[in-house]
C-alpha cells in the first residue's frame, strides 16, 4: 500500500539482476536508502554480508542520514546484539503472533510513522 500509494519506493536484495556486482549493489543501495528494515533473525545474525550492511545502515541512522527499523522476525538474544538499545517492531517476533498479518499491520504502522 505504500508503494503504490507512492509514499515509498522498494527495493531488496531480491532485484538484483545477473551480471550486478553483489556487495557493490547492496552497499550502494544502503548508502542511498531513506529507510531501512532489518529483518532480525538468527540467520541474519550470522550472516557475514548482513553484519556489515547493517553496521553501515546504522551509522547511517546514528548521523540523521537514515532511518532503521528493526523488524524481529523470529526470537533473538538481543541483550548480545549490537541492536539491544533500539526498539523493535513488532514487540515480539513475527512468528509469535497467531496470526503473522497483525505483527506485519504493526510494521506498516511503524513505517508510515517514518514517512511522516
Amino acid at each position: 500500500v505504500l508503494q503504490r500509494s507512492g509514499r515509498m519506493d522498494l527495493w531488496h536484495a531480491g532485484l538484483l539482476v545477473a551480471g550486478e556486482r553483489t556487495d557493490e549493489e547492496l552497499r550502494r543501495h544502503v548508502r542511498e536508502a531513506h529507510v531501512i528494515l532489518l529483518l532480525l533473525s538468527a540467520d541474519f545474525l550470522t550472516s557475514d554480508r548482513l553484519s556489515e550492511l547493517a553496521a553501515l545502515a546504522l551509522e547511517r541512522h546514528n548521523a540523521g542520514h537514515a532511518r532503521v527499523l528493526h523488524v524481529l522476525l523470529r526470537p533473538i538474544a538481543m541483550s548480545t546484539t549490537p541492536y539491544a538499545e533500539y526498539q523493535c517492531v513488532p514487540r515480539k517476533p513475527v512468528v509469535a503472533f497467531p496470526l503473522p498479518d497483525e505483527a506485519w499491520s504493526e510494521v506498516v504502522q511503524a513505517l508510515q510513522a517514518l514517512l511522516l
